[in-house]
């Protein structure tokens, strides 16, 4: 198990730990990501950015844990058989909303904003799959 976590603007917290077993030849990953909501419900919210790095190069869908309830909440997510599976990296975002644009840069975010694309000014459901490989897209949880 590895495990990181990200404080972002205003006290929001972020954070995983990523689960990779080999038995048998088989791969298994999953993670458990955890976005804390300070300010409770009807506030801004607390966005959990998550995505595998690979060597050689595959394109996982990265996924974002949306927590817009209020406090600490934390789900299993990312589950997987990748083989390359290297790193992931963690990105912690405040966000006004979940129903429209959402803009989401250095001033909102924190962590490691240049390991992927963020989905700047798109609603949620601009780009969210339930594949964990192509099409490309977002994974999205919401707590």
């Amino acid at each position: 198990m590895k495990s990181k976590s990200v404080t972002g603007p205003n006290g929001r917290y972020g954070s995983l730990k990523w689960y990779q077993e080999q038995s048998g030849g088989k791969y298994s990953n999953w993670t458990m990501l955890t976005a804390d909501d300070k300010d409770g419900p009807g506030g801004k919210c607390t966005e959990t950015w998550v995505d595998y790095s690979t060597k050689p190069h595959e394109h996982w869908n990265p996924g974002v844990f949306v927590n817009c309830k209020g406090g600490k909440r934390t789900i299993k997510a990312m589950t997987n058989n990748g083989k390359t599976i290297r790193g992931i990296g963690l990105i912690v975002c405040e966000v006004p909303n979940t129903s429209g644009r959402i803009t989401r840069n250095s001033s909102n975010c924190r962590g490691q904003i240049g390991s992927m694309y963020l989905h700047s000014g798109q609603s949620y459901s601009r780009f969210d799959v339930s594949a964990d490989q192509h099409p490309s897209g977002i994974q999205v949880w919401k707590a």
